[in-house]
């Protein structure tokens, strides 16, 4: 079975900086293979990663708000 793990998001709007990962509201879930794409990119241009986790952050937001009011 795979893992899920956090893809935060790489660029400076978000709090990212020189040795500082965004906060943790700015990630996603995703597998390891999506974490290394989004971080690395390997044939991704900065575009195409900022718009793939856009869409899931997007796409996330109201599972995240859900399971926040649950744990309240």
């Amino acid at each position: 079975m795979e893992s899920v793990v956090p893809c935060h998001a790489n660029w400076s709007a978000y709090g990212k900086g020189m040795g500082i990962k965004a906060k943790d509201t700015y990630t996603v879930p995703g597998c390891f293979r999506c974490h290394q794409c989004l971080d690395q990119g390997f044939s991704l241009t900065d575009a195409e990663k900022r718009a793939t986790w856009g869409w899931a952050y997007n796409r996330w937001l109201p599972m995240r708000a859900a399971k926040l009011q649950e744990a309240a």
